[in-house]
């Protein structure tokens, strides 16, 4: 089991189960088929678990976010894909996601872990 844990700005899509991905810097420690434990507040008293039943991890992908691109598993989206992406993650559109993403920087490099529950 891997615990992911989220700001607050993102808690409650992901309790509604709006929200089943995330990206992150580092995504060795997840695993297609296993449970992920979501979170909010961890390390804090405020911690606490957003869903009751864990949901398994359906995809880990590598993902590189540019201002002008987005490659996931080595396949560049187009406009439309990328802001299906960023709405996806809970954002407004792809330039908030950008900003949150890159924050200064010129290219950020992670992995994009996908999750759902089984029926």
């Amino acid at each position: 089991m891997t615990a992911l844990n989220f700001m607050a700005k993102f808690s409650g899509p992901v309790e509604r189960r709006e929200k089943r991905r995330s990206i992150r810097a580092k995504g060795d420690r997840f695993k297609v088929g296993g449970s992920i434990q979501l979170y909010t507040g961890m390390r804090t008293k405020a911690c606490r678990k957003l869903v009751a039943n864990d949901p398994v991890c359906t995809a880990v992908e590598p993902i590189t976010i540019r201002q002008d691109s987005v490659c996931i598993n080595g396949r560049y989206l187009n406009v439309p894909e990328r802001q299906a992406l960023a709405i996806a993650d809970g954002f407004e559109g792809i330039l908030p996601f950008c900003d949150f993403f890159l924050d200064g920087s010129h290219v950020f490099n992670g992995f994009l872990i996908v999750w759902d529950w089984p029926e």
